[in-house]
């Protein structure tokens, strides 16, 4: 066993049936990476269909043998509401206008209410979370790769801290550039970025995944971070002391080249069993071995 820093993988795509096999085999090489601390991000707007009760399994396994989990649930979607008028995806605010929506969000009573029930939704695997280990750790982020300004991002964060009372903290995801007056502003919640070169400097409050980035292996397409470049931002993100670190790669969510296709009609790649033994060791790099028995107190 080995510890340091919470580390796993970025699984939006978690609820979705069609993805369970290739799902299965990266919770299994989280487990077999015998890493004390563990990362696990999901997506729970529906995008990716709806299984809470496959979600709430997930979280038991990943917690048990005194496992560390920190879970961050994603409650709406971004990057398809950035193409609200094109996306297959028909859920919560994703064929919303992002500029609309930031108003909405702020006076509109039905999509502030809409957005509550979201999360109402999630508030019970939060709570299971905290119940398998006090040392658990819950982070909501209230949209993936957000398209707000500070005032809308404060609106659902208030509206979601009703809900969630002390049950999770918040990270804003912010995704500047990506649709007009995105910003950053976070009021002092910790920012989860996927822009690799961010890891350099920011601090231990804040986190990184390569979600949006992904890696390829060799043989492959040069597309997202060669395998060196991600044993280097790994090294980086222990080094700055970072809150997690996730692995991520756009054929596990099953994205090809651009295409706009329904998650429930794509095809998730199923990782081989010598790249899982790349991402397992990519998962403990820079660590430190514990005895468990001693952390436990067996002697």
């Amino acid at each position: 066993r080995v510890s340091g820093q919470s580390r796993g993988y970025q699984l939006l795509h978690l609820m979705q049936p069609r993805a369970r096999p290739a799902v299965e085999a990266h919770i299994q090489a989280m487990l077999n990476a015998e890493i004390n601390e563990l990362f696990l991000g999901v997506l729970t707007d529906g995008s990716f269909s709806k299984d809470f009760s496959y979600l709430q399994s997930v979280i038991q396994r990943l917690s048990s043998d005194n496992r560390i989990l920190t879970l961050v649930l994603y409650m709406t979607n971004g990057p398809a509401m950035r193409r609200f008028d094109e996306t297959p995806i028909n859920e919560t605010f994703t064929r919303t206008d992002p500029l609309e929506f930031r108003d909405l969000i702020r006076f509109d009573p039905d999509t502030r209410a809409e957005f509550q029930a979201l999360a109402r939704e999630i508030l019970p695997t939060f709570q299971l979370n905290s119940a398998l280990n006090p040392n658990n750790k819950n982070f909501a982020v209230v949209m993936l790769e957000d398209n707000l300004r500070a005032d809308s991002y404060r609106a659902m964060r208030d509206l979601a801290a009703q809900v969630f009372g002390n049950q999770a903290q918040f990270i804003r995801n912010p995704c500047p550039g990506c649709y007009q007056g995105n910003d950053v502003f976070s009021f002092g919640d910790p920012i989860e970025t996927h822009e690799p070169n961010d890891v350099f400097t920011l601090d231990g409050r804040n986190s990184f995944t390569l979600d949006g980035v992904g890696f390829y292996y060799p043989g492959e397409e040069p597309r997202g971070l060669s395998l060196e470049q991600v044993s280097i931002v790994f090294n980086a993100s222990l080094n700055r002391g970072l809150l997690y670190v996730g692995l991520w790669r756009r054929q596990r969510q099953g994205l090809q080249d651009g295409a706009l296709v329904h998650p429930r009609e794509r095809v998730y790649e199923m990782p081989t069993p010598e790249q899982l033994a790349t991402e397992i060791e990519f998962l403990r790099q820079g660590l430190t071995p514990i005895n468990t028995q001693i952390s436990q107190g067996v002697l």
